[in-house]
């Protein structure tokens, strides 16, 4: 029977003495399984450091929400998605959590590359880039997209040439028949085919925020449209 051999690097024996937050760091370790023979299994117990730089990140700024832009940040943006996905390190999330870290993944805040990549894949598999709102398969994506739409006049025309290359469908086949978008899509054709909007609609949907009566979605969609709420 092969025998379960654990190393544990003498800095671990070392932190046990002298910091009182011991249990939390060995609970912070990566596991790294390493079969070394057919008798021993070496199991090596070492320090997860992207926690680690968290955690100082962390006790310098205040909060564990890492920029994007450099390496922490990335691996910190990995984590939130593979919670939202379902596949994040249970230690990992509770190290975090413990932190206050941010989970919520706004589409604003996804990586352009790597979802235009995987906007790129899913028109390969399945012939066209209409992507449902809510996708299963790939729950970011299909929020990514519908973030996408409704941002469609706001987005650099670079980025609107790429998705437009990948036959981005700006409006879904799969309709929403509320009366706000059909009457938005009406909004949206005239307003790219230059002619008169509707302008009574227009109106209602001023009023309607003066109100408060209008969701945040809705007032999205509508930004994203370049719509005048000042009128005429």
């Amino acid at each position: 029977m092969a025998r379960l051999v654990m190393i544990v690097p003498l800095l671990f024996w070392a932190g046990a003495a002298f910091d009182p937050k011991f249990t939390m760091n060995i609970k912070r370790a990566s596991l790294v399984f390493k079969a070394s023979s057919e008798k021993d299994t070496v199991l090596i117990i070492s320090p997860n450091e992207k926690l680690d730089g968290v955690t100082a990140f962390h006790a310098e700024h205040g909060h564990p929400n890492v920029p994007l832009g450099s390496e922490l940040g990335r691996w910190v943006y990995l984590q939130r998605r593979l919670k939202a996905e379902g596949r994040i390190d249970a230690i990992v999330e509770e190290a975090l959590d413990g932190m206050g870290v941010t989970w919520k993944l706004e589409p604003e805040t996804f990586d352009w590359q790597e979802m235009s990549g995987r906007l790129l894949a899913y028109r390969a598999a399945n012939g066209d880039a209409l992507v449902p709102k809510k996708y299963v398969e790939d729950p970011l994506l299909g929020a990514w997209v519908a973030w996408c739409r409704r941002q469609r006049l706001l987005l650099p025309p670079e980025r609107r040439a790429e998705l437009e290359a990948a036959e981005f469908q700006w409006l879904p086949t799969a309709t929403c028949g509320s009366s706000f978008m059909i009457n938005f899509r009406a909004y949206v054709t005239a307003k790219e085919a230059r002619v008169s909007v509707d302008e009574k609609w227009c109106d209602a949907m001023r009023e309607a925020r003066k109100k408060g009566k209008l969701s945040e979605t809705r007032i999205e969609y509508l930004d994203g449209a370049k719509f005048d709420w000042g009128g005429a």
